[in-house]
């Protein structure tokens, strides 16, 4: 059985729903997008997550070298 192409089964989505259930497919659909823009989505999260976590850890240090320099006086 091969598997059919997105749009047709967004397709048989936007004929059975309506109303508020359709505007849940598209997002939903937005949402999965194609496999190049997962890809960017993905690559974009990673890039974040190494930002968020290099700040998250030279925070940590300058809190460290802080509490060990309030220490020594």
């Amino acid at each position: 059985m091969t598997p059919m192409p997105q749009s047709r089964v967004g397709g048989i989505l936007h004929h059975r729903l309506s109303g508020q259930q359709r505007h849940v497919a598209q997002v939903y659909q937005r949402f999965l997008g194609s496999s190049d823009e997962q890809e960017d989505f993905n690559q974009s999260a990673r890039l974040w997550f190494r930002i968020t976590l290099l700040f998250v850890s030279l925070t940590f240090i300058f809190f460290i070298c802080g509490a060990s320099l309030s220490l020594r006086r």
